[in-house]
């Protein structure tokens, strides 16, 4: 191959410009086409079979919650308590990226992306919701009692309090680890390799991927989907005129989805940190304009709650579609521009077809059932995590092995470039060939 076609390919892959093509597919096939496969089957099914699938998800909502609760609690116990041992034990002080690594965002912008693309939106629709909710309709004690009210708090913590975030800490630690430490992919199944060894280049990675893209999309629309008939709510308090349906929720999801899909496409530095920083600025406004309520500025209250909704509304979104192009790219931090807009408007469709399909119950719904998967994967991510961390010597830094490999020769260049699972390239407008993707040998201590 030419030189200077290696070099159009890197400057893309690096995130320098290049010839890039608004046609071309980056993707791991198997990944991509199946998730997008699932996920598509399941939209046109659910506004096909609305009245069957709407008792559907009653049903599964009910066998959920009645047979699984208990190890949705549990699971969040184990890894909360994992965390926090992790933290303060012997492997507290591992720096992630290797020694001398140096983060590249301050603080305040990792803080805001982390809180506005985790669980920002949804503890904007249950902070209040969840604890009165369950305080007039308790599941566990007498509503509107003391103890209703205690029970009620139990729970919001549960959902809101330092569990969730223990989740998050635990998929982004794992993620970072074998990552930026150990070499491999920016991807869920590479986090399994110190239990499945070389299996993750095969069936049960790519099912890995599959599951993490799956639940991911159904997590993220649910949000979406609640956001969006808060949304419709405030401005059907502000505007009379505007009512409370399944209509303009749809109109307001595919508005926003809009302003994801610009987002997405601006990428992580341009679009997700700007917006997120833009979350915590509306949210402190908001919390202010709480506090003079009985001033003539409360007027303006709803306005800025409804602008925060939407902001949040929107870095969901986007973050959502990056982590899982991510994914079905298998591991590229840069997958081309089309894609994203792929699994931006995949989300809103699948926000839309639950709305369509059982409102309310159909989002929980989604939600439980796609979890109960992954939080098997989720315990498994700690076991990994543990011995990926056992075996690891503080010299390690970003270090990938080759010697075993006997392929064509490799494109290189003087950057760190992120290794991928089984990427392939299609529809490109001019011949570039691309060698295989590099299999790659996670190393031990500091050997290249």
């Amino acid at each position: 191959m030419p030189d200077n076609a290696h070099g159009s390919v890197d400057a893309q892959e690096n995130g320098q410009p290049g010839r890039e093509s608004w046609l071309k597919l980056d993707v791991h096939p198997w990944v991509f086409f199946t998730s997008a496969a699932i996920i598509l089957l399941f939209v046109v099914l659910t506004i096909i079979f609305e009245n069957t699938v709407d008792n559907l998800f009653h049903k599964l909502q009910g066998w959920v919650s009645t047979y699984t609760g208990w190890f949705f609690v549990s699971t969040m116990n184990i890894i909360l308590i994992y965390v926090v041992i992790l933290a303060v034990g012997r492997f507290g002080g591992i720096r992630l990226g290797g020694e001398g690594a140096k983060p590249e965002f301050s603080t305040m912008a990792w803080f805001a992306m982390v809180f506005s693309a985790g669980m920002g939106i949804g503890l904007l629709f249950y902070g209040v919701a969840e604890p009165m909710f369950h305080f007039v309709a308790s599941p566990m004690a007498e509503p509107g009692t003391v103890e209703a009210a205690r029970v009620a708090m139990d729970f919001t913590f549960l959902h809101w309090g330092l569990h969730p975030w223990g989740i998050y800490a635990l998929v982004g630690l794992a993620l970072a680890f074998f990552a930026f430490n150990k070499g491999l992919p920016l991807s869920i199944r590479a986090v399994f390799h110190p239990l499945i060894g070389d299996r993750i280049y095969g069936p049960v990675g790519n099912i890995i991927d599959i599951m993490a893209t799956v639940a991911t999309m159904f997590g993220v629309a649910t949000s979406l989907g609640f956001g969006v008939q808060q949304v419709n709510a405030g401005l059907s308090h502000l505007f009379d005129f505007i009512p409370q349906t399944t209509g303009v929720q749809l109109v307001l999801i595919a508005g926003i989805a809009g302003l994801a899909t610009w987002s997405v496409v601006r990428g992580l530095d341009a679009g997700i940190r700007r917006l997120s920083e833009l979350n915590v600025i509306s949210a402190a406004l908001l919390m202010l304009f709480v506090l003079l309520e009985d001033f003539p500025l409360s007027s303006i209250t709803s306005i800025v709650a409804i602008i925060v909704v939407v902001t949040f509304f929107v870095t969901s979104s986007d973050s959502g579609s990056l982590v899982i192009d991510i994914i079905t790219a298998g591991g590229n931090t840069q997958p081309p521009k089309i894609q994203r807009i792929f699994w931006a408007i995949a989300e809103s469709g699948v926000a839309a077809a639950l709305l369509i399909g059982g409102g309310m119950v159909a989002l929980q719904t989604a939600a439980i059932s796609t979890g109960l998967p992954f939080a098997i994967v989720l315990l498994g991510m700690c076991w990994a995590l543990h011995r990926g961390m056992s075996h690891y010597q503080s010299g390690q830094a970003f270090s990938v092995s080759i010697a075993e490999y006997d392929g064509p020769a490799l494109r290189t260049t003087a950057t760190r470039r992120m290794p991928t699972f089984g990427r392939r390239q299609c529809w490109l407008p001019a011949p570039r060939p691309v060698g295989p993707a590099m299999r790659v040998k996670p190393t031990m201590g500091g050997d290249t």
